[in-house]
């Protein structure tokens, strides 16, 4: 991954920093590597040392021509073009076969699977230089969420020349940025 150039920024100039956090189930293993400009994010799978999670609860739903005419009427027209489409089949053996099918309905299936916080921070390694990722932090082991690995990588251009506060990544400052103008500091104006 490689941050945006902006025109104009001075990107020769410009330090690439990162901040991230993957989770991952036991098995899966994410690795963040600074290569100067950009980062290469590898994720392995072992298949032999895999914990998968339970399946998720599923629902069983039919949908049937009336349910669909109820919702949107141009599917059920769409369903009877086809019942008119397969009475022109050569087989009359499937033609008979599509229209029960159409007659009882589609089965379907849903699987219901909870929410992850995939930008949560907790854990996370705040804005580094792409050469100064610490090994071992920003990657947690969590066998309780339901996916392979989830989370997040930001990166960014950083000029030595902007002062940028201790915050984590996505943060807002904390205190408003003082701004000087041809010499004039504008703290020291009493409000008009």
């Amino acid at each position: 991954m490689r941050p945006p150039t902006a025109p104009g920024f001075g990107d020769l100039i410009a330090e690439v920093q990162v901040s991230f956090r993957f989770t991952c189930r036991t098995g899966v293993g994410v690795q963040v590597i600074g290569v100067g400009d950009h980062v290469d994010v590898l994720v392995a799978l072992n298949g032999a040392g895999y914990h998968p999670p339970p399946l998720p609860p599923r629902h069983t739903d039919t949908w049937t021509k009336d349910r669909l005419d109820a919702i949107d009427s141009s599917s059920s027209d769409l369903i009877t073009f086809e019942q008119i489409a397969s009475v022109f089949q050569i087989s009359p053996v499937s033609a008979i076969i599509a229209e029960q099918a159409l007659a009882h309905g589609v089965e379907t299936d849903s699987n219901v699977v909870r929410d992850v916080d995939a930008l949560n921070r907790s854990h996370a390694v705040p804005f580094v230089s792409t050469n100064q990722i610490p090994g071992g932090q920003g990657i947690v082991i969590d066998d309780d969420q339901p996916y392979p690995v989830v989370g997040f990588l930001e990166i960014r251009r950083h000029r030595p020349d902007t002062i940028l506060g201790a915050e984590e990544a996505g943060a807002v400052p904390a205190h408003p940025v003082e701004m000087h103008f041809e010499g004039v500091d504008l703290k020291d104006k009493p409000p008009a």
